[in-house]
Formats: structure tokens, sequence, C-alpha cells
């Protein structure tokens, strides 16, 4: 079992997805012909995840029939989504009920690691273009964004981040050097990313951990991360295309003001128009979904949820995140090995890096990002329901 997680996780976040669609289904099936084979050993998931599958499903169903003069073909394709994350959280859960989950935090950990030093390599090495064409747009290569075979810069900065809350949890409560050095890899690898929304809920979340979670040992982080934000902005060449948008939106905000600096970039004004088109087609009290919209709602965003789930969806993810956080607070009263410890004070800061990362893309849309997320919970509620058998 563990030889085929590790296989499975190589594959999934290491392996060139070649186009989005194609990659991320192949990794999809992957994941399901995975958890066949452990049903087939009597391996299982939790029977909650089916029931609230199914009532996303249904939620889908409402809201496709709500604005069924305006379905077309692409809008079924949303209906893979409450799939992708029962069989990412269903991996995670069958796997750490068998295995320890401290193992399980390491590999993924590990893995994400190895995914941080590639991008950094990738962006400050003139890599020859042709190694990049199975996997990135041409566009990507000219900014020299950190990528790796992620596709989009918003979902290596995603995934990054979990590593980037995990390595200052583990410096906090060891004290070594070498998770504050993984720490910084981490921060570097999302800034290289050059991921707008990512680089902000860096910035946010880094303000929390100062505040909240703090020690007299992380003390050493505030210097560190603020010499590595100045010498990555003004003294290297990596980041022209992050310069540049800044320049240019505060330029316009300086001298024509606040609704020109909403249109200074086709980044903020496309994705703000895309939240205004979604709201202005919400039912009047929009309990269920208003539409699933591929058609005209052609940039997403995670706040987008509420106009194709309804306030019943919004409620859901609340509940399962509301959950898994109790989950985690049991963990820590509970658990005496110091990595389910860190990996479980981290989640809530996740869980709001992703918040934030998700402006520019509803990145649970996204299976290979969808998988670590819901893979976190699978971990985290998996591990709660042995430490339950115990007590």
């Amino acid at each position: 079992m563990l030889s085929s997680i590790i296989f499975f996780l190589n594959i999934h976040l290491l392996f060139p997805t070649y186009t989005r669609y194609i990659g991320e289904f192949i990794c999809f099936f992957l994941c399901i012909i995975l958890i066949l084979l452990y049903s087939l050993y009597g391996f299982h998931t939790n029977k909650s995840a089916f029931i609230i599958c199914f009532f996303f499903i249904f939620l889908l169903i409402l809201s496709l029939l709500s604005d069924i003069n305006r379905v077309i073909s692409r809008d079924l394709l949303e209906f893979f989504r409450p799939l992708y994350w029962i069989s990412s959280f269903s991996l995670f859960y069958i796997v750490c009920s068998r295995l320890p989950s401290n193992k399980i935090v390491k590999i993924l950990i590990n893995i994400i690691s190895i995914l941080s030093v590639w991008g950094i390599l990738e962006s400050i090495i003139n890599v020859p273009h042709i190694f990049h064409l199975f996997y990135k747009l041409d566009e990507n290569v000219y900014y020299k964004k950190a990528i790796t075979s992620l596709i989009a810069p918003y979902s290596y900065g995603a995934i990054i981040g979990v590593g980037f809350i995990f390595y200052y949890f583990k410096f906090k409560y060891t004290s070594k050097f070498y998770y504050l050095f993984m720490y910084s890899v981490c921060f570097i690898a999302i800034v290289l990313s050059q991921s707008k929304s990512c680089i902000i809920a860096t910035l946010f979340i880094s303000s929390l951990l100062f505040v909240f979670e703090y020690t007299f040992i992380t003390l050493l982080v505030i210097p560190i991360f603020c010499y590595l934000s100045y010498f990555l902005y003004f003294h290297t060449s990596y980041l022209f295309y992050l310069k540049s948008f800044i320049s240019n939106t505060f330029d316009a905000l300086s001298s024509e003001g606040f609704s020109s600096f909403l249109n200074s970039s086709d980044s903020i004004s496309n994705r703000l128009d895309q939240i205004i088109i979604a709201f202005s087609n919400l039912n009047t009290l929009p309990f269920f979904g208003s539409g699933i919209g591929k058609e005209y709602l052609y940039i997403e965003s995670l706040f987008l949820i509420i106009y194709r789930y309804g306030i019943f969806g919004v409620i859901l993810f609340i509940t399962i995140i509301t959950y898994t956080y109790c989950c985690c607070r049991k963990i820590q009263l509970l658990t005496s090995n110091i990595t389910l410890y860190c990996f479980s004070k981290s989640f809530i800061y996740c869980i709001l890096f992703l918040i934030i990362s998700s402006f520019s893309a509803n990145l649970i849309d996204q299976f290979r990002v969808c998988l670590i997320y819901f893979g976190i919970i699978g971990i985290l509620i998996s591990s709660h329901n042995k430490f339950k058998k115990l007590v």
C-alpha cells in the first residue's frame, strides 16, 4: 500500500500533464483504480463522504435545471467535481486508516519539497525550451514562472503553500534549522511562480503566523522573510512579469483612481467581471445554485461556488472545514507525534491560503490541487478516527 501511494503521488505531481484535461483525467482514473484495488482487500472509505458527494451532485442537478435554456455540453463536466473531491478524500483516508499517518504526511511534504526545488531551478536556470513543450505554455516560459508540471502558476503556488505553512510549524516546535531552510525554499518557490493571488495569500498567512503562532525561535523567521522579499524583488531579474504588473496597477491607481486600477489589468478586470455576471444572475434567495454557466463564466473563481451550489453548498463546505478543524484540535491533544501535530496545526492556515489563492481560479476544480487539499482532510479525519478507537 505504501509503495502504491508513493507511486501515485509521484505520477500525480511530478509527471507532465501535456494538457490540463488529459492529465487530470489520467490522474483521476489512476486514483479510482487505486481505491477499487484497496476495496478488494477490504479497505473502505468513510460512508459519510458518499452522502456528502451525492448531496453536492443533487445540488448541481438543481442548478443545471434552473438554467436549463443555457446549458452546454461542457456544463456536464462539472459533475466530475464532487467525484474528484470524494476520490481525493477517500484515497488518503483509506491509506491513513492502514498506515501511520505521520508517514503519509512525510511522503506528501517531501514531494511538495521536490516541487519547490524543481520550480526554483526551472525559474532561475535557462532551461532549453524543448523541455517545457509538454507541460507549460510559451508565456510562462518567457516570464520565467516557476510552475513545474502543474501548468498554471496559481496551482503550483497553492500546493507549495502547504509545505510553506507546515515547515513554519515544524521549525516552531523543533527549532531545527533545516525546517527554516525549507520554509525559505517554499517561500522563494511561491514568489517565483509570480502568481499574484498566491503571493498575496503568502503575505497574509505569514502575517497571521507571525502574530498568532510566534515563539522566541520563530522571531528568526521575520528578518529572513523580509530579506528574501527585498532581495527577490529588487536584486533579481526573475520577477519582471510581477514587477510590470505592480508598476502598471500602481500607476493607474495614483493617476486615475480606483476605477482605473480595476481595469489596469485583464487579470483583475476579467475576474471581477465574472463575479459581477455570476451575482447578477443569482436567484433572489439562492439557497440552491442558479446555473453552471460555462458558456458565459469563462474564468473560474472559488467565489462562484455560491452560483453553482447555492447557500446550501457553501454551508456544506463550511461544515466540512469546521468538522475537520475540530478533528485537528482533538489530534493536537492526543498525538505525541510532532509531524502529525504540526500538520494538524497547519490545516486552518492551509484552507485560508487556498481561499485567497482561489481568487484567480477555482483551484478545487483542478484535480491535481484538490487531491492535495481534500487529501489533507482525509488524512486528518482518518487520524482522528484512529485516535477515537484508542480512547
